[in-house]
């Protein structure tokens, strides 16, 4: 038998081509990865399919399999960087401070992540100079800091004085 033909070929005749992807969450976790440094990198037009595979050691083939395209990864790519700060955010625990304090914590935990996850400041960054078909993303991935702050100033009892003063008492 030939052994050129032997690694190629598997159990049953079924190239490696045709055989279905043994741990798919791991395949497109590690493709989106390459995908958020490429889109970060050069941007969504200056983005390469053939780039992001080359980062993975995969195919376009397979990029295409999991997510069907270009366009598709790209919103893929949005949609997890969105998830995970927001999973990060929920990891906050404000209910117990003061509102001063629980403002200077998500300032705090914005400035430290956003030092951390470079990709995810340039990808928004991007995002927010140029109108985007993926905006709907962005909206789907709304601000929990926005939901932290009327609630801040809902308990507070904070009113606002001519604009630019602000007034809070704490509810005893």
């Amino acid at each position: 038998m030939d052994l050129a033909r032997q690694s190629v070929v598997g159990p049953r005749g079924v190239t490696q081509a045709m055989r279905k992807p043994k741990t798919p969450e791991a395949n497109r976790a590690r493709i989106l990865r390459a995908a958020l440094e490429e889109f970060a990198a050069r941007g969504f037009k200056g983005a390469s399919m053939d780039a992001i595979a080359a980062r993975t050691h995969t195919t376009r083939a397979l990029i295409n399999y999991y997510f069907g395209g270009k366009e598709k990864v790209y919103l893929a790519v949005l949609e997890q960087v969105y998830a995970d700060i927001r999973q990060a955010e929920s990891r906050l625990d404000l209910d117990h401070l003061a509102p001063v304090d629980a403002i200077r914590r998500i300032v705090e935990f914005t400035y430290t992540y956003y030092l951390e996850h470079e990709g995810f400041v340039r990808l928004v960054v991007a995002e927010n100079q140029a109108p985007s078909p993926f905006q709907s993303a962005r909206r789907r991935c709304a601000s929990r800091q926005e939901l932290w702050f009327r609630r801040l100033m809902a308990s507070s009892q904070c009113q606002v004085e001519r604009n630019t003063e602000y007034s809070c008492s704490r509810p005893r």
